[in-house]
């Protein structure tokens, strides 16, 4: 079969196409980066958190306070990209010893609540060992435990949110036993309730399932669980 013609056309005479003068469509002219802080991730089909979990936490919280009305803009400096990572290094290297329920090797910042993010903000916080950054955090403690509980609501007995929860509230006790009580004061958290609720999500359950599992996910659940039980009493 013979090739079929193809027509010789010449451009026409207002053809001007520079695609690095003129630009794609898409590209808008004179556009003008934003400061990364003006940056809007209201974007559909994608978040924040897909790009940087870590910091998609801390922004959160941080509008949660903001929203608050009861911390300005000035104690928010100490919960800043710089300090929150210096916080959260405190927390593994000085804290994590001592209480360790978390299993490190499974541990992913994509994979906490924003709950558990912000109680390990305020405890690493502590253990960095500055004066007026512990000043802060007691100031933000109370809107963070009232940020967790809302933020459980819908938790399921036995799943890993409920279990995540646990953890967070575990984690602001141990700052309140430190930081929110006069010296010589007996401890005023309310263990019982944190006890009782870790017992109505089943976190105490003898379930050793996950010791046998093929699925990574609920071998990493079951192994926290274990740990959790002891370093809350210990």
């Amino acid at each position: 079969m013979a090739a079929p013609d193809i027509p010789n056309l010449d451009p026409p005479t207002d053809f001007n196409f520079d695609p690095w003068g003129v630009g794609f469509p898409g590209l808008v002219e004179g556009f003008s980066p934003p400061d990364e802080t003006q940056l809007d991730w209201n974007i559909e089909g994608l978040s924040y958190a897909q790009l940087d979990p870590f910091e998609a936490h801390r922004v959160r919280i941080t509008d949660y306070l903001m929203k608050s009305g009861q911390v300005t803009s000035c104690l928010l400096t100490h919960l800043s990209a710089k300090n929150a990572k210096v916080c959260f290094h405190s927390y593994f290297t000085r804290f994590h010893a001592h209480s360790p329920f978390l299993h490190l090797p499974t541990f992913s910042i994509s994979k906490v609540s924003t709950s558990m993010f912000f109680a390990m903000l305020l405890l690493g916080a502590l253990h960095c060992g500055e004066p007026d950054q512990i000043d802060v955090m007691r100031v933000i403690w109370p809107l963070a435990e009232s940020f967790v509980w809302s933020e459980s609501a819908n938790n399921q007995p036995g799943s890993p949110e409920a279990l995540d929860t646990i953890n967070a509230l575990f984690i602001l006790s141990v700052f309140h036993i430190y930081c929110m009580r006069e010296p010589g004061e007996h401890p005023s958290y309310d263990f019982a309730k944190l006890v009782n609720t870790a017992k109505a999500w089943k976190i105490f359950d003898g379930d050793r399932a996950g010791d046998t599992s093929n699925d990574w996910h609920t071998w990493i659940a079951a192994e926290s669980k274990k740990r959790y039980f002891p370093s809350s009493f210990c």
